[in-house]
Parts: structure tokens; C-alpha cells; sequence
């Protein structure tokens, strides 16, 4: 009698649950977007890149007309810019290049997003959190790393709705990259007589990798209202 009664209570409550899911998935609204554009690199990540150009995907579910919860995808990558090293010694200090370090980056991360106004234009803001997978390659130091770092952004942005289904987006989003630029300083000494190395020493300062992204794209909607 009680494995009839448990049998008909699991039942009963799988049920349920397909009715609950799929009346939240038939009244809820749902957007995916697609975007493009450039990603100006500041502070210390702009001595070492000139700027970026990308893309991404996202998808939001909204919780009501004015808030929405989702995920975003993006790739970008950066050209080097022309680096020296400086070489030191007792009497003497001369530079030497470094090449170009290529940096690719990209951002896998969860978002929340207000909508303020109900018309056809909607200025918005938000903020990303997430990680970001961050490669750097440089031919000359034999470099060619891919490190995964805690990431976020703030976002403002506009989106003018061409008809309730489509929409044209656009944003700026400040990217941080925790612990994303490493600078390494050496302090290399020789002998004066011999030219052997006699010593060496290194420091590394880890700063923030941030670019401004600037980005152009299309959003589509469907579900319920």
C-alpha cells in the first residue's frame, strides 16, 4: 500500500513539475543577442595592446519587464604593441626588443541587467560576473600562456526596439580582469672580469587587465509578455 501510494506520489509530482516548467517557459520572456565591436585597452594593458576587436553571444531570461538575468559568451583579441627590455650593467644601459605579445581573451560570464522605461527606446545598466580565459603569446620570450581569471563589468547601454521581437543594442562596458597583466623586473649582475653571471633577482607586479568595450548588435525576443 505505501509503495502504491509513494509510486503515485512521485508520479504526481513529475507531473507537476513538466506543468510548472513549461508554464514558466510559455510566459516567460526570453532574449538572445548577437554583438561586434572594438575593446580599448587602459592602464597597464594598454602599454602592452593596441585595441581589440570581438564579438559575443548572450542569452537573458527576464524576470519582469524591467529585470533580466542571463549568460554572455565573447572572443576578442589584441594586436602587440612594439616592446623594449632594458639591459643594465655597472657602466653601461642599452635596450633590446621584446616583440609583440598577441592576447586573445575570452569572457564566459553570468549577467543581470535593469531596463529602465517601457518604449520603444530603453537605456539600461548591469553588471557581469564571471572568468575570463586569457591567452598571451610572445615569440621572442617563447611566451605562450592561457591563464583563467575572475572577471567583471559594469554595462550601460541602449536598446530601440524595431518591433516586439527585434531590437537594435547598443553598450559600453568597463572589462576588469583580476591579476590579468604580470610585469616582471630582473636584476641580472655579472663579473667585470669574466662577464659570468653572478646573480640574479626578480619581481613581479601583478595589475588589472581593463579595456573599454564598445559594442553594436542585435537582440531578439520571444515568449511570453
Amino acid at each position: 500500500m505505501k509503495k502504491t501510494v509513494m509510486k503515485k506520489l512521485v508520479k504526481f509530482s513529475a507531473i507537476a513539475a513538466m506543468f510548472l516548467f513549461s508554464s514558466l517557459a510559455a510566459n516567460a520572456q526570453i532574449k538572445v543577442g548577437i554583438n561586434a565591436g572594438a575593446q580599448l585597452p587602459m592602464g597597464d594593458f594598454k602599454d602592452l595592446s593596441k585595441t581589440g576587436f570581438g564579438g559575443g553571444l548572450s542569452g537573458k531570461y527576464m524576470l519582469n519587464p524591467n529585470m533580466g538575468v542571463g549568460l554572455n559568451l565573447g572572443y576578442y583579441a589584441f594586436d602587440g604593441k612594439d616592446q623594449t627590455a632594458e639591459l643594465s650593467t655597472a657602466s653601461d644601459t642599452s635596450t633590446a626588443s621584446a616583440g609583440k605579445t598577441k592576447v586573445t581573451i575570452i569572457p564566459i560570464t553570468a549577467n543581470f541587467t535593469y531596463y529602465f522605461g517601457e518604449g520603444a527606446l530603453k537605456p539600461y545598466a548591469g553588471i557581469d560576473l564571471g572568468a575570463s580565459i586569457m591567452k598571451m603569446k610572445n615569440d621572442v620570450f617563447g611566451l605562450d600562456s592561457t591563464t583563467t581569471k575572475f572577471s567583471f563589468a559594469p554595462v550601460i547601454g541602449v536598446q530601440y526596439s524595431f518591433n516586439e521581437s527585434l531590437a537594435l543594442d547598443l553598450n559600453v562596458k568597463y572589462n576588469c580582469i583580476v591579476g590579468g597583466i604580470e610585469k616582471e623586473t630582473a636584476d641580472i649582475t655579472y663579473d667585470a672580469i669574466t662577464g659570468e653571471m653572478t646573480g640574479y633577482t626578480s619581481t613581479t607586479k601583478k595589475s588589472m587587465a581593463t579595456s573599454l568595450g564598445i559594442n553594436l548588435g542585435l537582440v531578439y525576443s520571444f515568449g511570453g509578455k
